[in-house]
């Protein structure tokens, strides 16, 4: 099996990259041949590949890690997604290695044409789509400029407007014809595939409308992610009656799409309330900018920046030695590992009701507020802190781990059911590469690289947190 993704650890360690290594070492437990071929956000000055092995430290296996490094400084850019040279590599690799099936997580940094690159080799696909990469130029359907989920469907209107920000050299009509090429490659992928899978029914209906398609049109099935995850919890805090305050935790990226900023508003809204309140976060700086702003903002608030931590260490953390979890995530999840690691470690939720959370977690244990709504969330805090006991209320109420988060072996399973299927049926019909588009693409991430560098862009997905898929 060739499993195809942006990234991988230990270089890019997102919750894709984590899905993706638990599958390969859970197919390689299971006795099949796995290799990983993975873009890279360290490109070089020209195009050139490199070869690791990842150790399973279950089985004690390897498996070998191809990255291939692409010779551009914009990998994340929407228009240098079709990238014939990573599309040229990837179907000699296809050749050489001959995989029964290919499976495609994603085509950031690599090219949007992995699936039709297999089908010419005669070798099926199945695809795992973790976000909504394919339906926004932006990445993950949030504007900078409003900070506010984008519903619209892919089109000139509003997404080339809403993408201008980035830095390009493209006239209105080639920038639209640019976009179409871009819709159509990936509606191809998608056709192409054997099977296609989302992480949540909501993120599969979604990326149909996103894409224009008719409902149920490009066959999309429902597959949680794969994840192992090791997390027992530690002995809870005195409760918030006995402790004198609600203490309020929170994990991942500071970034605009994380919502941290949104806790923060909360908090300062709910501070006066009947009961003090305490907020710790902890994570990545995915937004410097952001970070440093969000830390001034909470200057005269209980609020604790934790930085980085292992995920290992989540259980004694401070911020997980609270009374509950908060998200204030901006994005239109598409599963929420932090959901995951709440519910291992015992912890009820605040959460938007958007996306994935209501469907992953539903309403044990969790209590859920108006997306993207500080006065929503500080309503609910404010509650809280009327009826602390609510909490010890929502712990017991939370469901097991294993019911929310499907084990490993299950995932694998529900895979190798598709691969059999996929190769039962073989690979579609080959689609030729037209060598003159190339040439064309070729020469349009030419100018781009230009535009960037005069800007002094960054060279990775412009609006990514660079954390969860």
């Amino acid at each position: 099996m060739l499993l195809a993704l942006h990234g991988y650890p230990p270089e890019s360690c997102g919750g894709t990259e984590h899905a993706v290594q638990a599958l390969a070492r859970g197919l390689l437990r299971a006795g099949h041949e796995v290799t990983v071929v993975a873009g890279s956000s360290r490109s070089g000055r020209s195009f050139h590949t490199t070869e690791e092995e990842d150790v399973d430290p279950a089985s004690g296996k390897r498996i070998p890690v191809i990255r291939l490094h692409r010779g551009d400084g914009f990998v994340g850019h929407w228009q240098s997604s079709f990238a014939p040279a990573v599309g040229r590599e990837f179907g000699a690799l296809v050749r050489r290695l001959r995989p029964d099936v290919v499976h495609v997580h994603h085509w950031l940094r690599l090219s949007r044409d992995l699936v039709a690159r297999a089908a010419e080799e005669n070798v099926p696909a199945v695809v795992t789509l973790h976000d909504y990469w394919t339906t926004c130029l932006i990445y993950f359907r949030v504007p900078p400029a409003e900070l506010a989920f984008c519903d619209a469907a892919l089109g000139p209107e509003p997404c080339l407007p809403c993408a201008g920000y980035l830095p390009h050299d493209l006239a209105p009509a080639e920038a639209a014809a640019s976009l179409a090429n871009f819709k159509a490659d990936v509606l191809r992928e998608l056709r192409l595939a054997r099977a296609t899978f989302a992480l949540c029914a909501d993120q599969a209906g979604a990326v149909e409308r996103y894409l224009g398609a008719g409902d149920g049109d490009l066959g999309i099935k429902v597959l949680p992610p794969a994840r192992e995850l090791a997390l027992e919890p530690a002995a809870p805090p005195p409760s918030p009656a006995e402790l004198g305050r609600l203490r309020i935790g929170s994990w991942g990226a500071l970034h605009p799409l994380k919502g941290t900023d949104l806790l923060i508003d909360a908090v300062r809204r709910a501070r006066n309330g009947p009961l003090p309140l305490e907020l710790h976060v902890a994570g990545v700086e995915g937004d410097a900018d952001f970070a440093r702003r969000v830390r001034a903002d909470a200057r005269d608030l209980p609020v604790v920046f934790h930085g980085p931590f292992e995920e290992g260490q989540l259980a004694e953390h401070p911020a997980a030695r609270v009374h509950a979890f908060a998200s204030g995530s901006r994005a239109r999840e598409t599963w929420g590992l932090v959901l995951d690691e709440a519910v291992a470690l015992r912890l009820p939720l605040l959460l938007p009701r958007f996306g994935a959370f209501p469907e992953h977690l539903g309403e044990r244990g969790a209590r859920y507020y108006e997306p993207g709504d500080a006065a929503s969330l500080a309503a609910l805090l404010r509650e809280l802190q009327k009826a602390p006991d609510d909490v010890l209320a929502l712990r017991d109420e939370l469901p097991a781990l294993d019911e929310v988060l499907p084990p490993l072996e299950r995932h694998v399973a529900a895979v190798e059911l598709a691969y059999s299927e996929a190769i039962r049926r073989g690979a579609p019909p080959g689609v030729a590469a037209d060598a003159a588009r190339e040439r064309r693409s070729e020469a349009e991430m030419a100018r781009l690289e230009d535009a960037m560098r005069t800007s002094a862009r960054g060279t990775d997905s412009p609006a990514g947190p660079g954390g969860e898929g």
